[in-house]
């Protein structure tokens, strides 16, 4: 089988002219909180694909997000360009991935993992998300769930990488996984969809030719969910 793309190869002649995207917290999220000790290798027994009964309430968001996708540690390395530390890999420590959450019906917000809270996406129609959301809705077949897409600075990747296009994509499985592990650990379902969400993309009103949209995922409770720090319980 033929590559698409020639292998990605590490940059030495360049820093990130990218500046770290940040958003006005409009809406809070629930800080770090202990949670009932699951054996790892369970976890990874335990994981599936079967749909969500119903939306995450705002603690099992929370928790979600900051255990999967929260910005834990900043730093720089040698070069002196910025790498981040969060539970998904990510090439060169970047983490270019940004996290769309459809909090309430057709409110679209942007995770900010830095910060840990979800902010407003300027300008964006809800007449036109709604439209573009219906390929979402056949997708989760009248299932309840709270949705979210992946969104990549390429640009990031590109400014640190030569043949960068794979790693887009790489990092994104990466954080998939870990979102889909962490939801299995809290008790709750997280399920990847069969498309990678363009349409959706287009009414973020985003620079096309930097962000790339790499996949939508649904997320939720359990019909009969264990007792977890996600769902009220330990």
């Amino acid at each position: 089988m033929a590559r698409p793309h020639r292998e990605p190869a590490p940059r030495s002649d360049r820093r990130d002219p990218v500046a770290t995207k940040t958003s006005h917290c409009a809406r809070r999220l629930i800080g770090p909180i202990g949670v009932d000790p699951i054996d790892f290798f369970d976890v990874l027994h335990g994981r599936n694909s079967s749909p969500p009964s119903r939306a995450l309430t705002h603690r099992a968001l929370s928790l979600l997000l900051w255990h999967a996708a929260a910005i834990t540690h900043t730093g720089a390395d040698a070069a002196g360009r910025p790498v981040r530390r969060r539970a998904a890999a990510s090439a060169g420590g970047i983490h270019p991935i940004d996290i769309y959450v459809e909090d309430d019906v057709n409110v679209v917000m942007r995770y900010d993992p830095l910060r840990h809270c979800l902010g407003l996406v300027p300008g964006l129609s809800r007449r036109e998300w709604r439209r573009r959301r219906a390929e979402v809705a056949r997708a989760m077949r009248g299932k309840g769930g709270t949705m979210m897409l992946l969104v990549a600075d390429a640009a990031a990747v590109a400014a640190r990488y030569r043949n960068h296009e794979s790693l887009v994509y790489r990092d994104a499985g990466c954080m998939i996984a870990t979102l889909q592990m962490t939801a299995e650990a809290l008790g709750l379902r997280c399920v990847p969809l069969g498309f990678l969400g363009e349409a959706l993309v287009k009414t973020l009103r985003l620079d096309a030719k930097r962000y790339v949209p790499c996949g939508v995922l649904c997320a939720g409770m359990r019909t009969k969910a264990r007792r977890s720090a996600a769902t009220g319980g330990g």
